[in-house]
């Protein structure tokens, strides 16, 4: 028996779609979009984002180099911690789910089925928010991604009751606009460093793109998650 009793209408226009988008859409190059999806699913983001921070500006964390910050222990355990709250407790949560029947399958096409993935997501984002706040070692731009995510993944939750959101591009949307603000906030910016922003803007458009090639969402519903993401991120700005 499933958490939620999936809407008729809402299977039979979710299978029309995704029909209408295979007839003209290569195997191939859904496959490929299918590994996209995957590589760039949100629940990674956040240790892209650490890993990311660590070699463009190692300042953030106190230390010269990506390798100091990898080898620090205090860095090192707030990324594990981070791993540990917002990747493997959300994965292991899902498979539960799928297990007792709650969700049909792990791409959570319908909009019912995301209910509850979505308030399991937004209380690990919570707690790992709290946990990383009462460190004072913990860089402030890490402090405020995690912030702008639990406020969208809030915000995204509330727009799923009543319309279906893209996931993918509400973490697209919040990485780049959190990019955007770290880069603006960075006194030490070095020139080399000006590339990571449109090529973060480029892999939000190849998600999106990636998510309408495998008829997961209608462009609205793409648009709508970059929107919550970026709105996000700026909302937290203005707290941290």
């Amino acid at each position: 028996m499933s958490f939620s009793k999936p809407d008729e209408q809402e299977v039979q226009a979710q299978n029309y779609y995704k029909a209408q988008v295979g007839a003209v859409v290569s195997p191939l190059i859904q496959k490929i979009s299918r590994l996209v999806s995957i590589i760039f699913h949100p629940i990674f983001l956040v240790l892209y984002i650490y890993l990311m921070l660590a070699s463009i500006n190692p300042f953030f964390f106190g230390k010269t180099s990506f390798e100091a910050v990898i080898s620090d222990k205090h860095d090192f355990g707030v990324l594990m911690l981070l791993v540990f709250l917002l990747v493997l407790l959300p994965l292991l949560a899902l498979s539960m789910m799928r297990g007792l029947n709650m969700i049909s399958n792990f791409s959570l096409e319908l909009r019912q089925e995301r209910i509850a993935p979505y308030i399991v997501l937004g209380l690990s984002y919570l707690i790992g928010f709290m946990h990383l706040n009462s460190y004072t070692g913990a860089p402030i731009v890490v402090k405020l991604f995690i912030l702008g995510a639990t406020l969208a993944i809030a915000m995204a939750f509330f727009i799923n009751l009543f319309a279906k959101i893209s996931i993918h591009t509400v973490g697209m949307g919040g990485l780049v606009a959190f990019i955007l603000l770290a880069l603006l906030n960075t006194s030490n910016l070095n020139d080399n460093d000006v590339w990571v922003l449109p090529v973060v803007v480029a892999v939000a458009g190849i998600v999106g793109t990636a998510r309408r090639l495998l008829g997961a969402h209608q462009a609205q519903e793409l648009y709508l998650g970059y929107f919550v993401g970026f709105f996000g991120q700026f909302l937290a700005a203005n707290f941290v």
